[in-house]
């Protein structure tokens, strides 16, 4: 996924193929890199085994300071991977 920050706004899109079974959610996810944690946001998804993921939101200072911290991560829910299938840390540049 990629995303951009800006006036306090995160724009996340990405793409995803070759999943095991349909996507059925997406989320943000709060949490330090290689951990796992609590949903954040609901991202937009594609309902198949490839498709696009994506979002817009506005955060408050506490948020930008978790987002700054590479402290959110996009995780894909498939079908047969309810728990989640893949996930990828936002890291600021």
């Amino acid at each position: 996924a990629h995303a951009t920050f800006a006036d306090s706004m995160l724009v996340v899109t990405g793409r995803f193929e070759g999943l095991s079974s349909r996507a059925t959610v997406a989320h943000l996810h709060r949490a330090p890199p290689a951990r796992r944690g609590p949903v954040a946001f609901t991202l937009e998804v594609t309902s198949g085994i490839s498709g696009t993921v994506g979002g817009t939101f506005e955060l408050n200072p506490a948020e930008t300071r978790t987002l700054r911290e590479s402290g959110y991560y996009v995780q894909i829910h498939t079908e047969t991977n309810d728990a989640g299938e893949i996930r990828g840390w936002l890291m600021p540049r």
